[in-house]
């Protein structure tokens, strides 16, 4: 006869771990204002609709956004900027939404969209509901590497004077995405206090200190690192190493960011991975971003010493990945999936300075958050 004691408590543990994922799932979610709380619509634009945060009428808090109808037969909320750039193929995600309508079809849209601007796959689901009402897409799988996705909400059939209301929005991931070919250092950053710890399989282990940093944060994947800028400097070190110096190697690195101001005149750029200064024997390497909101790459090698300026501004809000990557005969910068080429010659970099991630000490303080930090040697 089965212990019965034996199987409440068993029962009583499923509870408790489902619990648990869905506390975790919720922390990773990639829309910045699927509340609406700050009674604004900010993240959103409205597609032949006007958007209003209104207090009267919500699924939960105090606030929701209204979407009307100002032309067409089809209006829509869209999330902007897209929550997700560079995918890897493969990836999943879920997303849900509550909404009120007034009888006509509204339906959730993840649509995905490569880095020339079209459409290669989509996924959606349908209400006509005249009270709130969750829609759910509970598992989508990327099609493929460097596209971008998009969250939308549709109604269909419009006419005039349509609204509808929509709150909690929700995009989620548990996908780590797969570090590139010759990964010798990689932060996933998930850690909740105390040392940042290098997941990279072999070679040395490459662990950070962090200082001042606010640990676990809602990161792209999992949780993040929220610098906190010239107000309280924050920023990891972690001791040279040879994973860290790249000599004539071919050799990149990438950061995902998630920033809603451009630096100051005062702060000049943020730092966000650094290796050596101008002055350090052996050369440095670095990642910024200019006051412009650009991102930039620089390297000061044995041949030479170049830099390249991303072509467009990153944009403010939501997570962007920005790559620096050196060649034997070139140097590059992608933004997501927009790729930037220089052909240079810098020779070899190798240093024993410390590579720092978040400012260099005492200047150009990052202010935002920070996630997936990789260096690879490939």
């Amino acid at each position: 006869m089965p212990d019965l004691r034996l199987l409440s408590i068993l029962a009583l543990c499923v509870i408790a771990g489902a619990a648990t994922s869905s506390a975790s799932a919720a922390s990773t979610n990639l829309i910045s204002n699927g509340t609406f709380e700050n009674g604004t619509t900010s993240g959103w634009k409205g597609t032949n609709a006007t958007l209003t945060a209104v207090n009267s009428d919500f699924h939960s808090g105090a606030w929701s956004a209204r979407v009307a109808l100002t032309s067409g037969t089809n209006y829509s909320i869209v999330s902007a900027p897209r929550p997700v750039t560079g995918t890897s193929a493969g990836a999943t995600y879920a997303a849900s939404a509550w909404v009120k309508g007034v009888g006509k079809s509204i339906c959730l849209w993840l649509r995905e969209y490569n880095s020339g601007g079209s459409q290669v796959k989509s996924a959606s689901t349908c209400t006509t509901s005249t009270a709130w009402t969750q829609l759910s897409i509970p598992s989508y799988t990327t099609f493929g590497s460097g596209d971008s996705i998009a969250l939308i909400a549709t109604q269909s059939a419009a006419v005039a004077g349509n609204s509808f209301l929509i709150d909690d929005v929700t995009l989620t991931t548990d996908s780590v995405p797969p570090p590139p070919t010759g990964t010798v250092a990689l932060w996933h950053m998930d850690e909740s206090s105390g040392t940042m710890i290098d997941s990279a399989s072999g070679g040395v282990a490459d662990n950070g200190t962090p200082t001042n940093v606010v640990q676990g944060v809602p990161g792209a994947v999992g949780t993040a690192y929220h610098f906190k800028g010239s107000t309280d400097e924050s920023f990891v070190t972690v001791p040279t190493s040879t994973d860290l110096n790249p000599g004539s190697a071919d050799f990149s690195f990438s950061a995902k960011v998630n920033f809603t101001v451009n630096p100051s005149p005062e702060v000049v750029d943020y730092d966000l991975i650094r290796k050596g200064l101008s002055t350090t024997a052996g050369g440095d390497y670095k990642m910024e971003i200019l006051q412009s909101g650009k991102a930039f790459c620089q390297w000061k090698g044995s041949a030479g010493n170049t830099s390249i300026t991303s072509t467009n501004p990153v944009p403010l809000g939501g997570w962007h990945t920005i790559m620096c990557i050196k060649s034997a005969s070139a140097v590059k910068i992608k933004v997501d999936s927009v790729l930037k080429t220089k052909t240079f010659t810098v020779g070899s970099i190798t240093n024993t300075a410390a590579l720092f991630i978040g400012a260099k000490p005492n200047a150009d303080e990052y202010l935002g958050d920070m996630d997936e930090v990789i260096i690879s040697k490939p």
